[in-house]
């Protein structure tokens, strides 16, 4: 989901670059190469902040609950801001 989201706002080149992310959830050596980028642009982008252990847990699928939390943060962090990225309806 996160891969997703942040590929819609244009982020996939920069993600994908290898070897230049650094993140500080506590499970940061579980996280497979490519997808690391990705949750150190959510992290810095406040999107994702981890559960109460500080882990990302990138194996885990999302719950309801974290989708939710997520698509929230990420529409208010971006919604009405870039008109290519969410159009008038």
């Amino acid at each position: 989901m996160v891969r997703m989201l942040l590929d819609s706002l244009g982020y996939q080149a920069v993600a994908n670059l290898p070897g230049i992310f650094r993140c500080d959830y506590a499970d940061a050596d579980t996280i497979p190469a490519g997808h690391m980028g990705y949750a150190a642009l959510a992290q810095a982008l406040g999107l994702v902040v981890g559960n109460e252990k500080g882990n990302y847990l990138a194996s885990a699928p999302a719950l309801r609950c974290e989708a939710a939390v997520l698509l929230w943060r990420y529409l208010s962090r971006y919604a009405g801001k870039d008109r290519k990225t969410f159009p008038a309806v």
